[in-house]
């Protein structure tokens, strides 16, 4: 109806906006050290090119960010799971998008590469072990309080940690 129509509108302008001001980073050398704004406008592109697949434009947001949010996940966390900005909450920021990323590909049939998911779940698993048990992280590290998912919410024994934990880990992981 006219509601899906407006708010369906609403979202190009949104995905170009993001596609015409990418955050890319560089070095005085000009070496790329993109960092978790360039990833985040990753994330928005795929997450928008899936929902408008019906029109080019969409479709090519789907294309162009589906390799690229890939590969710069693989080149934001290392290979042990941790983020290269040292810092837990930028980590777990990157862990909530690295994982709403992977849902979006499995979503749209093209599963994330075995490289990207094993960082994920390694990722999550260094997560799952600095979440305190009230659902804070030591401050180690920069923050400016960042979020896209609560997943770390999940895994307080209050909200069914485990066992969300393990819903979280099946969908991930084993399709």
């Amino acid at each position: 109806g006219g509601c899906r129509r407006h708010v369906l509108d609403s979202l190009w302008p949104h995905g170009r906006c993001i596609r015409q001001h990418l955050e890319i980073r560089t070095t005085p050398g000009g070496r790329l050290v993109n960092n978790n704004h360039y990833f985040s406008n990753l994330l928005g592109l795929l997450l928008l090119g899936g929902a408008l697949s019906m029109d080019r434009e969409g479709r090519n947001w789907w294309t162009w960010s589906r390799q690229r949010i890939q590969s710069e996940f693989i080149l934001q966390v290392h290979e042990e799971g941790s983020d290269f900005e040292s810092s837990l909450p930028y980590h777990r920021l990157m862990m909530e998008m690295g994982a709403l990323a992977a849902l979006g590909l499995f979503g749209m049939g093209n599963p994330p590469s075995r490289k990207m998911l094993h960082r994920l779940h390694r990722g999550l698993r260094l997560l799952e072990h600095a979440v305190q048990p009230d659902g804070s992280l030591p401050q180690l590290g920069d923050s400016d309080d960042g979020r896209v998912l609560p997943l770390a919410d999940y895994f307080l024994p209050r909200n069914g940690g485990q066992e969300m934990w393990g819903r979280w880990r099946r969908l991930l992981f084993h399709g």
